[in-house]
């Protein structure tokens, strides 16, 4: 199965294409913090003509829904829609942070089996965070989610986590802070820490494609109210058609 993933979420657009002849993975990551609508078409057209796969020969899209910045979000699902609508193809759609845990746990290979799972965390402004845990052999996990610190260490409690994110540490303090159950940074696990690990890679989105089941229907994942507000004035009624000036 040919399969085209990407991600616009937050300050990265990252590429990635499998390719269902002989399992061979293309990606293609820029760091960015705009100017995903202008790089997504130009990434998308390298890997399909790196790999000399025609857009028909496609067989399934995958993207991230969120959370994100507004239109890093909305950029990513319109280039989805649109593909999938012109080629007929379903759409995985999968949580930016858990893109996030998946690279962090690849990079753990075995040291992963020493922790309960991966918490990403997300600085998501007005004291509020975006947080995801990806269980790892067989513990659970917790499902993309805005909430403070507070309410963030509770829910770490006892468990043994590796925590990463971008700001994390600025927001949750130093070690000890965390949790009670040694949970610990990446950075302290693993050194250096790979460029870009804080953001999501579409080469994550691959995981499971093949088998998730397709959105339906393509929506974005909001985790809290937009920061803008609908005005309060009043709307200046306008002339019904037809009307002539002063009439």
């Amino acid at each position: 199965m040919n399969i085209l993933a990407f991600d616009t979420c937050f300050d990265a657009c990252s590429t990635a294409l499998r390719l269902g002849r002989d399992g061979r993975t293309i990606v293609r990551v820029e760091a960015m913090q705009r100017g995903h609508a202008e790089a997504l078409p130009p990434m998308i057209n390298a890997v399909m003509d790196e790999a000399k796969l025609r857009f028909g020969e496609l067989d399934r899209i995958a993207v991230t829904h969120g959370p994100g910045t507004f239109t890093g979000t909305r950029v990513g699902l319109a280039a989805a829609l649109g593909l999938a609508t012109g080629l007929g193809l379903p759409v995985v759609a999968k949580s930016s942070l858990l893109c996030v845990a998946r690279s962090v746990a690849d990079i753990l290979d075995e040291q992963a089996e020493a922790y309960d799972g991966v918490l990403v965390v997300r600085d998501a402004k007005r004291g509020t965070l975006f947080a995801e845990i990806m269980g790892l052999a067989g513990h659970d996990g917790l499902d993309p989610t805005a909430l403070d610190v507070d309410a963030l260490r509770e829910i770490i409690g006892d468990r043994r986590l590796v925590v990463a994110g971008e700001s994390a540490r600025s927001v949750l303090g130093e070690v000890d802070q965390i949790g009670r159950g040694g949970s610990r940074w990446l950075d302290a696990i693993i050194a250096p820490v790979p460029p870009l690990i804080y953001e999501p890679n579409a080469r994550a989105l691959l995981a499971d494609a093949v088998t998730a089941k397709p959105a339906d229907p393509l929506r974005p994942l909001y985790l809290r109210p937009p920061d803008a507000v609908a005005s309060r004035r009043s709307v200046i009624p306008r002339k019904p058609p037809g009307m002539r000036p002063h009439e």
